[in-house]
């Protein structure tokens, strides 16, 4: 069984937020811009 270390880093920000998982291999990076109009936006599952 091989051991696989992870950084995460999570930003909160007022108007954002900001999420990193990296490795020896490489990242991943997931940012949300949070403003009114997406707020407004509806999932279309909530649409049903």
């Amino acid at each position: 069984m091989e051991v696989h270390t992870f950084l995460t880093i999570s930003v909160e920000l007022p108007k954002s937020n900001l999420f990193v998982v990296s490795n020896d291999k490489g990242y991943i990076v997931c940012g949300a811009l949070l403003n009114e109009k997406l707020k407004e936006r509806k999932c279309s599952h909530e649409e049903q």
